[in-house]
């Protein structure tokens, strides 16, 4: 599912986080949505997946909004919240479990930061993409001349596969989630993510929160065969230098704690990395069949890398 939610000038806040639970949760017609709508901008696609999560607590905390989506393997669910506490901020916060009886989570995780947090203006109005399937949601924005988070473009849950190590078995059921968000940039391990729990390598004990950073793996700028990322496709500039243009990305804990790369998650999630300075924000491409959109790094040019989501 793929979703251009354009807010009105005036809007509150309470309406758009209503809206983008709707949104969500499956509502594609723009028309049933809250007065701050701005219906005649909105566009909701499911061309090539529906959203895959369920409301979990309507009433998560006066200002958040609690989901979840099972696991690709069928063991265990993920959980997250649209969380508004901050105004003009819409954060993406994600837990291992949520009770809704209680309102209470186990090993919250998200970068609670508004430099991280996908920023809004309901006083001039703009716009919140949201891409998701039952694998991931992802959050950009943009108004005027901002875009996204003031260190990234975007907010994401991604699914990881249960590859990291002899204990990451259904039986163990480590949470599958990482919080992602692309921090200054999408170079060689820069850090931007967090599993809700992990197992350490180093002292066998789990690692939660703060604990357990990951770095996003893949090194953009780098034209050959050899960087961390593995290039999907590959193209031969003017200059006749080969060039990755679209790459598979992958998470790896930092040294401290689990020490081993997850393995790559773009299939899983369908998103991919886009090589910087090809195309530019809400610019859209072919492939593999599929129409992506593109979710630039805080500006409206591709400098940093950008993240690819099927438009749909």
């Amino acid at each position: 599912m793929f979703a251009k939610y354009s807010y009105n000038a005036g809007a509150t806040m309470a309406n758009i986080l209503l809206d983008m639970s709707a949104i969500l949760t499956g509502q594609t017609n723009p028309n049933l949505l809250s007065a701050a709508c701005n219906v005649a901008n909105t566009e909701i696609f499911t061309t090539y997946s529906t959203s895959g999560w369920t409301l979990h607590d309507a009433a998560a905390s006066a200002n958040s909004i609690a989901f979840t989506a099972p696991n690709a393997d069928g063991f265990g669910s993920k959980y997250a919240l649209f969380d508004i506490s901050s105004s003009n901020f819409l954060r993406l916060r994600i837990v291992e479990s949520w009770n809704a009886t209680t309102h209470t989570a186990t090993n919250v995780i998200s970068l609670d930061n508004t430099f991280y947090d996908v920023r809004l203006n309901t006083a001039t109005g703009g716009i919140i993409y949201l891409s998701a399937s039952a694998r991931r949601i992802v959050l950009g924005s943009s108004f005027a001349s901002t875009f996204g988070a003031s260190a990234g473009g975007w907010a994401a849950l991604f699914e990881r596969p249960r590859t990291m190590g002899f204990w990451d078995t259904t039986g163990n059921n480590y949470p599958l989630s990482i919080c992602a968000c692309p921090n200054s940039g999408l170079s060689s391990n820069s850090t931007g993510g967090v599993f809700p729990r992990v197992r350490s390598r180093t002292t066998n004990t789990d690692a939660t929160g703060q604990q357990a950073f990951v770095g996003i793996i893949g090194k953009q700028t780098d034209t050959s065969m050899t960087n961390s990322s593995v290039p999907i496709v590959k193209i031969v500039d003017e200059n006749g230098t080969p060039s990755n243009v679209i790459l598979q990305f992958w998470f790896q804990s930092t040294p401290a704690n689990a020490g081993t790369v997850t393995a790559e998650v773009s299939t899983l999630n369908d998103c991919y990395i886009l090589q910087p300075n090809y195309g530019a924000y809400a610019d859209e491409l072919l492939f593999n069949g599929k129409t992506y959109f593109i979710i630039t790094n805080a500006s409206a040019s591709n400098t940093n890398g950008s993240l690819l989501v099927p438009k749909g």
